[in-house]
């Protein structure tokens, strides 16, 4: 389980209040993140966790629920939803953020991806993907992303094994790529993505662990909405 710094709810509070004033975001998450002597992951949580009201609502409005999905193809950016589950899968922090979109704290950074994402990731997301009555699933793989060659070898070696053989793809830009797109579901919790398409998006990590799990995920929201001011 993990344990907050005690000021974590208060610096969750100051950071949101100072991106409403449209102050620069890294400058802000360095100012409260040395204030309240912040861990690199509760650091993570809140670059990653934390937007500006209208923001959260704006992305809010771009979601769909597990109805939408029959009969629909999906387009999934892969690492990102890939990594989220690993993280859980691994007893790394998880969490719902101000969108509603379950994100990790994990940082990689030129790391090699394979060591990180274990091939069970792959496979309850597929066996969640059966239930759902979609059309066909794209996995699309980001080249930027270190070790993405000898994943997606591993993984085209194990699709024959699995009921349901989603396309692979990789791609220069994924975020570009998955933004042009007209038609189908997209399946990501990149903020960009999510603000920039114009289709609706499904937060497929999400909903596979709550599928397979009983998970409790940490809640920016409520954390935030505990704060004393």
């Amino acid at each position: 389980m993990f344990t907050f710094s005690k000021d974590f709810p208060q610096a969750i509070k100051d950071y949101e209040t100072f991106l409403w004033k449209q102050y620069p975001q890294k400058a802000v998450l360095k100012l409260a993140g040395d204030r309240y002597k912040l861990t690199g992951t509760e650091r993570a949580m809140l670059y990653r966790g934390v937007t500006t009201f209208d923001k959260a609502v704006r992305r809010r409005s771009k979601l769909t629920n597990l109805n939408a999905l029959k009969g629909e193809v999906l387009h999934i950016d892969a690492f990102n939803q890939l990594l989220t589950i690993s993280s859980y899968l691994h007893g790394k922090p998880v969490f719902i953020s101000f969108d509603g979109c379950l994100r990790d704290a994990s940082e990689i950074h030129g790391k090699s991806i394979s060591p990180l994402l274990p091939m069970r990731a792959v496979e309850i997301i597929i066996s969640f993907l059966l239930t759902t009555g979609i059309e066909g699933a794209k996995l699309i793989f980001d080249t930027q992303i270190n070790g993405h060659e000898l994943f997606m070898e591993k993984l085209n070696k194990a699709l024959p094994d699995f009921k349901l053989n989603p396309e692979l793809v990789s791609s220069e830009n994924t975020d570009s790529e998955l933004i042009k797109l007209t038609k189908g579901i997209i399946c990501t919790s990149d903020s960009v993505i999510i603000e920039r398409t114009p289709l609706k998006v499904f937060d497929l990590a999400r909903s596979t662990l709550e599928y397979h799990f009983w998970p409790k995920f940490i809640d920016m929201n409520n954390l935030a909405a505990d704060t004393q001011i």
